[in-house]
């Protein structure tokens, strides 16, 4: 138990201070305590009654299911009160260690504390002022939030002690975890799309955003062949991809050069740089001299995201203040 009493005195200042944790926060929710204090029992309901919708959690419940509520509820109360004592954070860390010998799932704790977030707030809301409301939800969402971080945390601690009580060589066990979590993100890129395009990068053009999304659909469509191995065809595309982004930006500098956007000779610059890294790396895959991989699909997608969100949502909002989308 030491061990993980430790553990919370190491990491809770560090997790308050990621949080923003305001000097202020326990004496704000110590001040309205008589108010949201009896709102304990609601919330740890509400916890545990979810919780047994989730798999996995049965064995956690279980016919203690009201014994568990109670616990919880008398922990929240802790943290309502504004005046929860020494041991809380290891309290954190306890409640983590229970769920983690449950096999309760980290993600069902995260979203149903969300759940708790928010029944929280309404009842807040509905009581007090709303800008009185809003400060007492701020403490409390900091406060609570790295609560649940070492509640969540601790299961990850909990497995590497026991893999030290096994006598498993630590710095062993984190190199063969990395490798694995290495090997699981390879896999996870080689199946998700490079980039999704969404509204959130539009820039208000429609034939310019037409053209930015041609541009994330074949950056995807080359990251997909390439996983497959399929030399032709992924030369095919990358081929297009590079063709297309020089006709993409001549049909840019068309439009700015209409509207009389005065750093067209910037943009023009960056323009004919790009073109050459991405026409070098072409010419290079084509001669057999390079291979698309992890880093270079990295600079592909960062050149596409900084063209779209930077220099192009600058002249857009230049070319639409003006009324002027329309093609050169």
């Amino acid at each position: 138990m030491q061990d993980i009493l430790d553990h919370a005195v190491r990491v809770a200042p560090e997790a308050l201070a990621l949080a923003g944790e305001a000097e202020g926060d326990w004496p704000v929710l110590r001040a309205v305590a008589s108010t949201t204090t009896p709102w304990a029992h609601d919330l740890a309901a509400l916890f545990v009654e979810e919780l047994q919708r989730c798999e996995g959690t049965a064995r956690f419940l279980g016919a203690a299911s009201s014994d568990r509520e109670a616990n919880l509820a008398m922990w929240l109360e802790k943290l309502l009160s504004g005046a929860p004592g020494d041991g809380f954070w290891g309290e954190c860390c306890f409640i983590g260690l229970l769920h983690a010998a449950a096999g309760v799932q980290s993600r069902h704790v995260v979203a149903l504390a969300a759940r708790i977030e928010l029944a929280f707030a309404e009842r807040l809301f509905a009581t007090l002022d709303a800008a009185d409301a809003l400060v007492v939800y701020t403490s409390f969402k900091r406060l609570f939030g790295v609560a649940i971080g070492l509640i969540v945390d601790t299961a990850t601690h909990a497995l590497q002690v026991g893999m030290n009580d096994l006598g498993m060589n630590e710095r062993v066990v984190k190199t063969m975890r990395r490798v694995a979590i290495r090997r699981m993100v390879d896999g996870a890129r080689e199946r998700l799309p490079l980039i999704d395009w969404s509204d959130a990068i539009a820039v208000g053009i429609p034939e310019i955003d037409a053209q930015h999304r041609r541009l994330v659909d074949l950056l995807n469509a080359l990251h997909a062949v390439s996983a497959g191995g399929n030399h032709g065809q992924t030369a095919r595309i990358l081929r297009e991809l590079t063709d297309y982004t020089v006709t993409h930006f001549a049909y840019e500098e068309r439009l700015l050069e209409a509207v009389g956007y005065p750093d067209l000779a910037a943009h023009r610059a960056s323009h004919a740089a790009l073109v050459a890294r991405v026409g070098d790396i072409t010419a290079r895959f084509e001669a057999g001299r390079t291979k698309l991989d992890a880093e270079l699909f990295t600079f592909l997608r960062s050149w596409l995201n900084g063209h779209i969100r930077g220099t192009d949502r600058h002249y857009a909002a230049y070319v639409l203040a003006r009324g002027d989308g329309a093609t050169p």
